[in-house]
């Protein structure tokens, strides 16, 4: 170890800077003030995770809403019940955000990915289009590459999946200890920068008060441990290689203005998914589904009504008479 890592070292280990996880409870938490009755904790790998539900099974392909990094399952509440009209949509707060539980464990792509599968596992959601803004764009990816014959689609929103895209303070959270001193001494500074720096209108969403919200976030026990350990999680670059075999139904959506993970990225991405079709959202940042959710319903449903009329023409097939053959 060299001098500088000794000495931040020694800072952290003198100032008792631990990250610590979140408890685990053996029955389900009791759901907060003023939450829909659409919600529910379901119990995914040890953890107690939050749901939102629409739970009307339409026979119509349903959709899974992967949020992004140290948000929740309100990002998509602009686009979320539009979707559900139709068909049955479902949306959590991930491990380690949210409502959801910070038990001590794996983050990342590779748990999320689990947990995504667990969930419609559980549910008995049969073959859904799974839909990832940010960071749950390469949690999506991930649970595809694990398993493409479970899903019917992607639909990848200003997606974080490519080591390319790894800011510089999160390769240095990976760290021992340096990434520890990070999180517990600078992270709500940085996250509320990026907050601002995530919408094209800034003056419209980035106010001083959605701000507080979202940095209330981190402040539930075991917040910071998640976060770091998210990081710690993310090694995009054995996937994106793979990016190519999925050969599911898939949309890239970006917006124009994003400067968070800027528009190259989602060429450099789609380029990488094969087939996909690439949209891009003018007078939009990284935050689509708050920005321009209508432009969202409009490009998700477009892909699903695709989906629904191929799945349909294939059961058509499979229950028609061959010509000639006879009929009870």
């Amino acid at each position: 170890m060299n001098r500088a890592a000794c000495a931040v070292a020694l800072f952290v280990g003198a100032s008792g800077c631990v990250l610590m996880a979140g408890p685990h409870a053996r029955t389900a938490p009791a759901l907060e003030r003023g939450t829909p009755p659409t919600d529910r904790f379901l119990e995914l790998g040890g953890a107690w995770v939050r749901v939102r539900d629409s739970g009307v099974d339409t026979g119509r392909t349903p959709l899974v809403l992967v949020h992004g990094y140290a948000s929740r399952l309100e990002s998509w509440a602009a686009v979320q019940p539009a979707l559900a009209e139709n068909r049955r949509v479902v949306s959590l707060d991930q491990r380690g955000f949210g409502m959801s539980e910070r038990p001590r464990g794996a983050y990342g792509p590779a748990a999320h990915a689990r947990d995504v599968r667990a969930l419609a596992d559980k549910l008995g959601l049969v073959k859904p289009v799974l839909v990832g803004h940010s960071y749950g764009g390469g949690v999506v990816l991930r649970a595809a590459l694990d398993d493409p014959e479970r899903w019917g689609g992607l639909i990848l929103v200003d997606a974080f999946a490519m080591d390319e895209q790894l800011p510089s303070a999160f390769r240095w959270a990976k760290v021992p200890v340096l990434g520890e001193f990070v999180f517990s001494t600078q992270f709500k500074e940085v996250i509320g920068e990026k907050y601002i720096l995530a919408f094209h209108d800034r003056g419209r969403f980035a106010n001083a008060d959605a701000i507080d919200e979202f940095r209330g976030n981190t402040l539930r026990p075991g917040s910071l441990y998640a976060l770091l350990n998210v990081v710690r999680g993310m090694d995009y670059g054995p996937d994106q290689v793979r990016y190519r075999e999925l050969g599911l139904p898939s949309v890239i959506i970006w917006g124009e203005d994003d400067r968070v993970t800027p528009l190259a990225a989602g060429k450099q991405l789609a380029a990488l998914v094969d087939g996909a079709r690439f949209e891009v959202l003018p007078a939009c940042g990284h935050v689509p589904l708050w920005e321009r959710p209508q432009a969202v319903i409009r490009i998700v449903e477009e892909l699903l009504g695709k989906i629904d009329r191929s799945r349909a023409a294939r059961e058509r097939r499979t229950t028609t008479p061959a010509a000639g053959s006879a009929t009870p």
